[in-house]
Order: structure tokens, then C-alpha cells, then sequence
């Protein structure tokens, strides 16, 4: 249904895969128009109804849907391999500006047009990666404008502010969640949780916290505000490892680190030695249980059958925080703990082959990991980004 109420837009099944509007009143075809390779998931109207923004294969555009035959209008992409998959499009309130985001391993990756003048007006990489955007793709808002403009909400749970692609703000998943958050307007989110007991369904309302943004990035934009931590800073890095099952400590650090100082990259910061703001590394390993190695003959086949042999997980402890260097003063941290998973494709299975297969997933792990680029000295003022749980 448009924003008027008095017509309606659908993309039907057609040879010509066709959008068609109709009159709601009388259901009278109004107009209709091809667009090729798209489906219903590949558009957003704007709020006042009367404009499509619409993703094919290769192309991202608008259409006016007012006229009798509605003219599609491409708008101008970085390159034409650059778009792929889209996970996400919308007007700005305004209806002056539309955005896209993708998703990936790399990044989220945010392209913004100016609709009146046809431009590009950014295309970044938000340090931050699909493994965050975690609730369920096919369902709920995954890409919204916030309603003064200025933020977008991605699924429901990552505000990013336009002007520079940071993210500002993060809701921690929450257990029970299966679909998007909804914004239901610039000061609440809605989140559908479903309960473990009975498994009903029920709503629960999250403020957004603007106070603490608006007070952390006015800081940030304030060149004279005393930080401990801020983009464009230099930093050093600290790893220190406990016992190993398998790798060498040196290159364990050189595993773990790296996918850390390329999210440090997207903030500007470099990564140098006998700098005063240190991110730091704890990690350990150490020999878990004993299991027994099934073969599954089908995906079907949830007991397998045994073959006689067993090999012993890995389980580990991982510390990652921010610290004043030469002391013990920490300044932000996170803990998590893990083990080898119980399922493997590896065509050879060793207790070697399990660990490799935990390592690569914690990198995948770190690479996702939400780490702070500002810390301001006043302790009142937030850090960036804010985080929020229910």
C-alpha cells in the first residue's frame, strides 16, 4: 500500500516480471512497468508514496509512480560490479537522498545518492560486518532512515550516522529474538521476543539512548574534548598468550591480531610501538573432552555412525581490551569462552584439524567484534558506540 492509502504497488509474476498499481478503491489498474531481473524484496517506496526506489542485477534506481507510464530512472553506480548482492534500500524522509547497504566478511558497505542531483554522495565500508547483523534476513525492516535523517537503522539493531558511517549505537542481540526490531518512532524500538517456556510471542520496548549519543559524538567532533582513544589515533597492540594446544605463541598473536588492527584501519588508526592507549589480547587454550567421531550418511542421519575413533576438543578463554600502557588501568574490555565445534566437513578429522576449524571461526569472531574508537577522559561521557540490552 502507497503512503496516500489510495493506491498500491506489487511486483506480480509476469513474463515481463512487472510492477503493477492499482486503484485500492475501485482496484483499477493504474499503470504497470518492467523492470527485469527483480523481486518484491528489491524495492522501498518513499513516504509520501509517490516515488519506487528499486535494485536489479546491475542497476539501483527511482521511478515516479504518478504517471500513467512511469519511467524508471537509473541512478549512477561506482562501477557496475559494485553492487551484488543488496541486502537493504530506502528513501531518506525527505525523499531527497536513498541509500543501499550490503552486507559481508569485508564490511557493511553503505551507498548513498543525492536523488535531485543524481550523485553519489557516499560509498564506505562500516567497520563492522554481516556477522553482527545476525536476525533473520527475511523478515522485519533491514534498512531504515531514522526520522530526522541524520541515522539509518540496520536490522533493526545498528545505528549508523550518515555523516560519517560510524556506528553510534548497538542492541546486544537478545535471546528469543527471531526477527528485526521495529522502529516504531525516533524514540523507541520494538522488539519481537518469544518466550522459552510456552513459546508465545510478546513485544519489548527499547529506548533509543540519544542523550548518550548526542553528548559521545559531540565530544568526538570536539578536537578539544581530552580522549584516551579516538579515530586517527595511534595505537599499540598486546598480546598475551597462556598455554597452547598447537601453534606457537608468535604466530597465534599474528592470527588473532590481524583481524583486529584491520578493524582498528577503518577508524584511522595505526598500529605502532610504545604508544600510550594499548588494545591487548588474553588468550588461552587447553585440552577439552574426549569425543567420539560419527559418520552422518545423510543430512538426515542425526546419530551417525561411529568408526572407532575419537579426538579431543580445544577449549579457550579470550580477554580483548583497552588499556593505558605500562599499567594495569583498563579502560573497556570484553570476555568470551568457546570450544571446537561438535560438526565438521573436514575430509580428515584430528585433534589438529578441530583446532584449526575453532581458530578460523574466532577470527571470523574478532573480525566482527565491536570495539570501542572513542573513549573520552570525562568518565560521564559515553563511549562510541553505545551499547544497549534489554
Amino acid at each position: 500500500m502507497l503512503a496516500n492509502g489510495n493506491a498500491a504497488a506489487a511486483n506480480v509474476p509476469t513474463r515481463d516480471n512487472a510492477v503493477q498499481i492499482w486503484d485500492a478503491d475501485s482496484g483499477e489498474g493504474l499503470s504497470a512497468f518492467g523492470l527485469g531481473a527483480f523481486n518484491r524484496n528489491d524495492m522501498s517506496v518513499s513516504s509520501d508514496g509517490e516515488q519506487m526506489l528499486f535494485h536489479t542485477t546491475d542497476t539501483v534506481g527511482y521511478v515516479s509512480l504518478t504517471p500513467k507510464k512511469p519511467k524508471p530512472i537509473p541512478l549512477p553506480m561506482p562501477d557496475r560490479r559494485a553492487i551484488g548482492s543488496v541486502n537493504g534500500l530506502a528513501f531518506s524522509p525527505d525523499n531527497s537522498r536513498a541509500a543501499i547497504y550490503r552486507g559481508g566478511w569485508e564490511g557493511i558497505s553503505i551507498l548513498e545518492w543525492d536523488v535531485t542531483k543524481k550523485k553519489i554522495v557516499q560509498n564506505g565500508t562500516v567497520p563492522i560486518n554481516a556477522h553482527d547483523i545476525a536476525f533473520n534476513i527475511g523478515m522485519g525492516d533491514s534498512f531504515q532512515w531514522t526520522p530526522e535523517g541524520q541515522h539509518w537503522l540496520v536490522k533493526g539493531h545498528l545505528l549508523l550516522e550518515c555523516k560519517s558511517g560510524n556506528p553510534v549505537w548497538m542492541l546486544q542481540s537478545l535471546p528469543g529474538v527471531y526477527v528485526s526490531p521495529i522502529m516504531l518512532d525516533h524514540e523507541t524500538l520494538l522488539v519481537p521476543v518469544q518466550s522459552k517456556t510456552n513459546r508465545e510471542t510478546f513485544l519489548v520496548s527499547v529506548p533509543f539512548p540519544w542523550e548518550q549519543i548526542r553528548r559521545a559524538t559531540a565530544a568526538l567532533s570536539d578536537p578539544s574534548q581530552p580522549a584516551l582513544l579516538r579515530p586517527g589515533a595511534s595505537v599499540s597492540m598486546e598480546f598475551n598468550p597462556g598455554p597452547l594446544r598447537f601453534m606457537p605463541a608468535d604466530q597465534m598473536a599474528q592470527v588473532l591480531g590481524q583481524p583486529l588492527a584491520e578493524r582498528l584501519k577503518t577508524f584511522g588508526m595505526k598500529v605502532e610501538a610504545n604508544q600510550s592507549t594499548v588494545l591487548y589480547l588474553k588468550y588461552q587454550e587447553q585440552t577439552g573432552d574426549a569425543l567420539q567421531v560419527v559418520e552422518r550418511r545423510s543430512p538426515f542421519d542425526f546419530r551417525g555412525t561411529p568408526t572407532g575413533q575419537s579426538v579431543n576438543e580445544t577449549r579457550y578463554q579470550l580477554e580483548v581490551g583497552w588499556k593505558q600502557a605500562g599499567t594495569d588501568r583498563v579502560y573497556w574490555k570484553t570476555t568470551s569462552q568457546g570450544s571446537t565445534a561438535r560438526s565438521t566437513n573436514a575430509a580428515t578429522i584430528s585433534d589438529q584439524s578441530i583446532h584449526q576449524e575453532m581458530v578460523d571461526r574466532l577470527k571470523r569472531q574478532l573480525n566482527s567484534l565491536m570495539i570501542p574508537y572513542f573513549i573520552p577522559e570525562d568518565p560521564t561521557i559515553p563511549l562510541l558506540p553505545a551499547i544497549s540490552s534489554r
